[in-house]
Formats: structure tokens, sequence, C-alpha cells
């Protein structure tokens, strides 16, 4: 008896605990299929140097450095990339913030390039240098490197930390999720004026969106007592009881008028009443209020932005 009365709630709420069980995927790593945005924030430090530039007719000096290279320099200072994944397509852009640029240090610039199955982004430059690393959930860490003959080149390790990321696969989810929630609650107070037995499926599950915001099927509740025919003028109440995940049961009612519904009740609302209002549907923002995907170093330099207070 009590095995079959655990079978019966696991069947009755469980789409809501499939729903709140953890992803057990590495936190770390993004989805083969991720497509969404993620910014990110650290520092940058390494050296740069350009080729050298003589006037016309002056003697040849060559320069110290390889590649016949000068102003070979330090930079460094705070960086924030954000990269927009669509797959194994890569896009994004990185911002320099305050810290020692140096003559020739990072400003802002765009990055396209790929994700490749270690993990890792191979991002390049409009200028042609190339930006290797791991891109990830987390971190996105590696190296900036320029290849032969580029005017301005650069060897760069940085290193910055996921600071906020946006899932749009996710968010596309949850509006799929919340169009179709309208649609079934839509079809379902249209049965409210049907025959008794779909009327009470109808009204429960209408009921259990007050109770969750996925609901309950009303084909999980089980079947209430009907009479053999409903009058005219005389009241009836149809009760279903069920048994609850954490022991005891439930239990809910719903009165009919004859063969017309009239109010519902239960027992976490025993007086009979309207239908409640469905709990809201929770869906992420695609707004940037404080910045991140943005390309400027407002939510950096200025830590009341970033606390969402703004300019005072």
């Amino acid at each position: 008896m009590i095995r079959a009365m655990l079978i019966a709630a696991l069947a009755l709420f469980a789409p809501l605990l499939a729903t709140a069980s953890p992803d057990d995927r590495d936190a770390g790593a993004l989805a083969a299929d991720f497509e969404g945005k993620v910014a990110y924030f650290g520092n940058y430090t390494g050296t740069s140097s350009v080729l050298a530039e003589q006037p016309r007719g002056a003697r040849d000096v060559p320069c110290p450095y390889r590649d016949q290279r000068c102003r070979k320099a330090t930079v460094g200072g705070g960086v924030k990339v954000v990269l927009e994944f669509t797959g194994n397509r890569v896009i994004g852009f990185f911002y320099a913030v305050d810290g020692f640029r140096g003559p020739e240090g990072l400003k802002i610039g765009s990055l396209t390039g790929r994700r490749v199955n270690d993990g890792s982004c191979e991002l390049f430059q409009a200028d042609g240098s190339r930006w290797t690393g791991i891109c990830g959930a987390n971190e996105f860490t590696g190296d900036i490197t320029t290849a032969d003959g580029i005017p301005n080149a650069y060897n760069i390790r940085f290193n910055t930390v996921a600071m906020h990321m946006r899932d749009l696969r996710e968010i596309k989810r949850q509006k799929w999720q919340a169009q179709r929630r309208d649609r079934r609650i839509e079809a379902l107070r249209g049965r409210l004026s049907g025959q008794p037995q779909d009327a009470f499926a109808a009204a429960v599950e209408l009921e259990s969106y007050s109770w969750f915001p996925e609901g309950v099927s009303g084909e999980r509740f089980p079947a209430p007592e009907l009479p053999r025919k409903f009058r005219r003028g005389k009241t009836y109440d149809l009760r279903s009881e069920y048994p609850l995940p954490g022991g005891g049961k439930g239990w809910v009612m719903v009165r009919f008028d004859g063969e017309q519904f009239a109010c519902v009740a239960s027992s976490r609302r025993q007086t009979c009443g309207p239908i409640g209002d469905p709990l809201p549907v929770e869906i992420e923002s695609e707004e940037d209020p404080e910045g991140w995907f943005t390309a400027d170093g407002t939510v950096i330099t200025d830590l009341r932005a970033a606390e969402g207070g703004g300019p005072r």
C-alpha cells in the first residue's frame, strides 16, 4: 500500500521533480550547442613592438629586436572581453580599461573565430593578432600572438573570469514554454463549460497553476466518484485525493451546480472559490542595465554602475 502511494505521488509530481534536478555537466564547460553571450573581465600583460620606419634618405640603422622591430615595451592592464557563441562560431570584442597600456597596449577591437572540441577558442583581430585559450563558463584565459610581418606585434598573456552569462537558447526555450502554457490555460478555460468529468480535470489543472508555474496535468489526479446523473438545481462536490511526496494526502474538490462548474477548493485553499491566478513564469531578461555586454568600461570603472546605482 505504501509503495503504491509513493509511486502515485511520483507520477503526480514527476514533471516538477525533473525540472528541479541539477545539471551534472562540467560547470566550467559550455555546451557544444551553446547559443549566448559571456562577458569576462581580468587583466593582461606582455610586450608589444612595432616595425622600424626609416625616413627616406636616412642611414639604415637596424633595430635591436627580431624581425627589425623597435619600441619594444611592456604593456598591460585590465580588459573586458565579450564573446557571443553560436555553436562553434564565435564573435565578440575586447575593451581595455585603465592599467598601464604602454605605447602600443590593447585598446578596443573586434574578435572573430571559432571554438574547437577541447573547449578552447581561436579568435582573430582585424590587425592580424591571434587570441587562443580556454573559453568557458568560468574563464577565458590564454595568449595573444602576432604573425611575422604584422606592424604592431603582441606577445601577451591574458587571464579573465566570467562575470555575466546570457543563455539565449535558454531564453528562447523559456519564452516558448510560457507561450505553450498560455495556450494550454486558454484551452482549459474553454473546457470548464463541458461535461462534468472533463470540466473537473480542467478545473484541477487550472488550479494547479496557482501552486506551481508549470502546473500539474488534470489526468494525473485520481478520478472522482461521479453521480449517476447530474440534476439541475442540485450541488455536487467532486473530490479527488492524492498522496504527497513527503507523506500524507492532499485533496482537491470541484463544486458543480447541476452540470455547471461553480468553484474549486483544495488542501491548500479550503474555501471553495474561483480558480486561482496562475503563478508568473520567470523569463530571463535580455536587457543589459549594468553594461556588461556593451563596448565600454563603465561597469568596471564605476562601482555605482556595477551595483545598479547609476550616476549620482
